[in-house]
């Protein structure tokens, strides 16, 4: 049976967090609610630094050469890699930023050193500033990537999950949009 696990992520605003956690406890489909604290101080850069220092890949292009050359925007994107157990399942932690920044370093990478502490594989996504457009296309050439990579990442991809601040979830539209990229990408290339 598959168990359903509910994390809240506060962000200056724990008495919303608790609240909603205490109302989540009424549902019989949620087995376990986390709470994760973003502004807690985590060391998720130190992190990928000592990663990197003992060899392992932490930034993966999501882009080719050719891609980035034809369109010089795609050079500052690619995935943060967070590893976890071999072959768990995994996450793609999406930055707030309302797609004039993006707050990778201060939202997506704890949620993902957390989730690699927790056994799960985290992918922080940097993506494209200028709008839902570009931001949705880059999320849906990472998840090509990912599962174009999987054996050499050791991660399953039968099961994983997107997550998303604000930007990424107003209005509902976001996530149901990337759909639609994604199946254009999947054609169309």
């Amino acid at each position: 049976m598959m168990k359903c696990v509910l994390i809240i992520l506060n962000y200056n605003d724990s008495h919303r967090a608790l609240e909603l956690a205490q109302k989540s406890i009424k549902y019989n489909n949620i087995d376990r609610v986390v709470i994760v604290d973003n502004k807690s101080t985590d060391n998720s850069v130190e992190y990928l630094e000592n990663q990197r220092k003992q060899g392992n890949q932490v930034f993966y292009d999501i882009y080719t050469e050719k891609e980035k050359q034809a369109d010089p925007t795609k050079r500052k994107t690619g995935l943060f890699f967070f590893k976890g157990k071999k072959n768990a399942h995994f996450a793609i932690i999406n930055a707030g930023g309302g797609f004039s920044y993006v707050g990778s370093i201060h939202e997506s990478m704890p949620h993902s050193l957390y989730l690699s502490k927790q056994g799960y594989n985290g992918f922080a996504l940097q993506y494209r500033t200028g709008g839902a457009d570009v931001a949705c296309l880059d999320l849906a050439r990472a998840i090509e990537f990912i599962f174009e990579h999987a054996k050499e990442l050791e991660i399953d991809t039968n099961c994983y999950s997107l997550w998303g601040r604000f930007c990424w979830s107003k209005n509902g539209g976001l996530f149901r949009k990337l759909w639609h990229y994604f199946l254009w990408w999947k054609i169309f290339t």
